[in-house]
């Protein structure tokens, strides 16, 4: 990858397919950004606009935060830190066809991305292992962090019972990641994902399929081989 291009890469997968510690690997050892989308409507749900009490009760009913909310919150985002990275991590947005076709000609309007090389990672794991994954989902309080944990994997357990290890703060279960939410979240899921594809092939943007059934090191050792880093 050319270092001197800014590059986005979506990364697209199941709630549960371990997209934001994938990212923070790629983060920590290749000097990468990562923004979630899912953290950054979080941080909105708790300020005291309308808009972001529309958000907050999409969250909490675990549907998708509809489209026009999620495109001003990523526009918002880009617009006062596109100059801060070379390579950006885009986890969980765009999430629908609509989202993408926007957010391509959204890119032409934000100066600093004008040129950018995109490139999308889908990240696939079976369903029951998904619905395993979040029923043990242990995330910190602390929003500006966002640390993902889990209460089963010991690879993903915190040093210390109930603390984050990045910031020492409480962590909780998520109030979307019931039997219920969690099935919602799927079917929506895969209802997009495969239009997205196509969307995305139809515009040539390079796509690599990665199991994300495995360790963490050998998502990443895949990540890195498929884009020749």
């Amino acid at each position: 990858m050319n270092a001197q291009k800014k590059s986005i890469i979506i990364f697209m997968g199941p709630p549960g397919a371990g997209k934001g510690s994938i990212a923070q690997l790629c983060v920590d050892r290749l000097g990468w950004k990562q923004v979630s989308l899912g953290n950054l409507c979080r941080l909105r749900a708790a300020e005291n606009s309308e808009e972001c009490k529309q958000i907050a009760f999409f969250i909490k009913s675990g549907k998708l935060v509809p489209d026009d909310l999620i495109l001003s919150t990523v526009r918002s985002w880009l617009e006062e830190y596109a100059h801060t990275f070379t390579v950006l991590i885009l986890d969980g947005f765009p999430r629908t066809l609509v989202q993408a076709e926007a957010f391509q000609k959204m890119l032409q309007t934000v100066d600093q991305l004008a040129s950018i090389e995109l490139k999308l990672i889908v990240l696939e794991i079976p369903d029951e292992k998904v619905t395993q994954r979040l029923m043990s989902r242990l995330m910190c309080s602390n929003k500006s962090c966002g640390a993902t944990y889990s209460s089963l994997e010991r690879t993903l357990q915190p040093e210390i019972e109930g603390v984050c290890d990045r910031c020492g703060s409480a962590l909780v279960v998520r109030t979307d990641d019931t039997l219920e939410a969690i099935a919602e979240r799927l079917r929506i899921y895969h209802e997009h994902a495969e239009r997205m594809i196509a969307f995305y092939q139809a515009q040539g943007v390079a796509l690599h399929k990665i199991n994300v059934d495995r360790s963490l090191e050998n998502i990443f050792d895949d990540i890195k081989q498929k884009l020749e880093v």
